[in-house]
């Protein structure tokens, strides 16, 4: 069996959405009550950037997070790092769209004191190729919890209902802690 999207009159972002959902992937989201207002994954809010370099040039999607390419199996073991809790590492956290040839990971995916299977992800996104019209080049960090309807929310420290702001974008010498969590 397989999914069916049927939309005579949708645009092409749409229709990226909906075969999304075709393939099992839930909707994401900034963590309010808003479902479509993530600029950080196809399956919250989805647009088309042109791509004049494309040849023939044509409509890109961003892409879609890491935790959505984790359960299609599209980041294998070696492609995440799951540290070992209590630890202290550095890593080098790569993109996910054209990620250069070297040592790293895509994702690292830290267990959290919550329920079983509840996650914080981090991942770095950079605006090249499918991801050239995310909100800027930065590691930006999502809870996991698959028990919400939205099980990928991003994390905006302070929460001003905009989950694509400066505040929810981690760049170089930044760092997150989650006191109630102990890390």
């Amino acid at each position: 069996s397989f999914g069916v999207a049927w939309m005579p009159t949708s645009g092409r972002a749409q229709l990226a959405h909906e075969i999304g959902h075709t393939i099992g992937l839930p909707h994401s989201s900034g963590g309010y009550t808003e479902v479509y207002d993530s600029h950080w994954d196809l399956m919250s809010y989805p647009y088309v950037t042109w791509d004049p370099s494309l040849d023939p040039p044509d409509w890109v999607q961003q892409y879609t997070i890491a935790s959505n390419r984790l359960s299609l199996g599209w980041l294998d073991g070696s492609s995440q790092l799951v540290p070992p809790l209590p630890s202290t590492q550095s890593v080098m956290l790569l993109r996910g769209v054209n990620a250069p040839a070297s040592q790293g990971y895509q994702l690292v995916r830290v267990p959290t004191a919550g329920a079983s299977g509840t996650y914080y992800f981090a991942e770095a996104r950079r605006r090249v190729s499918y991801d050239q019209g995310v909100p800027g080049d930065a590691v930006v960090l999502h809870t996991y919890d698959p028990s919400r309807s939205e099980p990928a929310q991003v994390v905006d420290v302070d929460r001003n209902y905009n989950p694509n702001d400066s505040v929810a974008m981690w760049t170089p010498g930044e760092s997150f802690s989650d006191s109630l969590a102990g890390f």
